[in-house]
């Protein structure tokens, strides 16, 4: 049996991820223009990032193939995402809920790597491991993916943000085990920022 990954919850490996449809002018490509990612990043492009995806948002997901742990290829569900400083702000703390599945990560700086890292898992067995890099005002994510079942999948997030950062279009491109992941669109919406009361 061929188990797959719905591309929405990739996303949400290091929001990371986030829906509701917003409309934008930006494309993928605006994204990638100028992209060099082998740039080393700071400390200070960790808290850029932080600030760019702290709070609440919500999504309507279709699932584009089956997931385990979470639900078959079409069923649609309103998913949630949230995302909070921890440790005096040297991490986030991500959080995600998509119908009966679920889950956790880490984004964090590596000194000694000078680079942004995430690590996620799902209540379904997959764990997500990725490298975020800034983009001019967006960002790109670079995904490890392995499923429970051992399959591996390299996956790559351009996160485009508009309306104040409080809508986000994300773009995957990628495969997963024997599937490829072409131009799949997922869009958030930032329903609670920090600061709200």
């Amino acid at each position: 049996m061929k188990t797959l990954i719905p591309t929405a919850a990739l996303a949400t490996c290091c929001l990371t991820g986030l829906l509701i449809i917003s409309s934008t002018t930006q494309t993928p490509g605006t994204a990638r223009a100028g992209d060099d990612d082998s740039k080393s990043q700071t400390r200070a492009d960790f808290q850029k990032y932080c600030s760019l995806n702290e709070g609440r948002w919500i999504g309507n997901v279709t699932w584009v193939t089956d997931w385990p742990g979470f639900g078959k290829k079409g069923d649609k569900i309103t998913a949630y995402f949230e995302a909070r400083k921890s440790e005096d702000g040297n991490a986030v703390i991500t959080r995600f809920l998509g119908g009966p599945g679920s889950e956790s990560g880490l984004v964090f700086y590596d000194p000694a790597a000078k680079k942004i890292r995430s690590v996620t898992v799902s209540s379904g067995g997959t764990v997500f491991r990725a490298t975020l890099t800034p983009v001019g005002d967006n960002w790109r994510q670079h995904v490890d993916v392995t499923l429970p079942d051992g399959t591996k999948g390299k996956i790559r997030l351009d996160l485009i943000y508009a309306n104040g950062g409080n809508n986000l279009t994300i773009h995957i491109n990628g495969k997963l085990g024997d599937e490829v992941i072409k131009d799949q669109k997922d869009i958030w919406r930032r329903v609670r920022t920090p600061q709200s009361k």
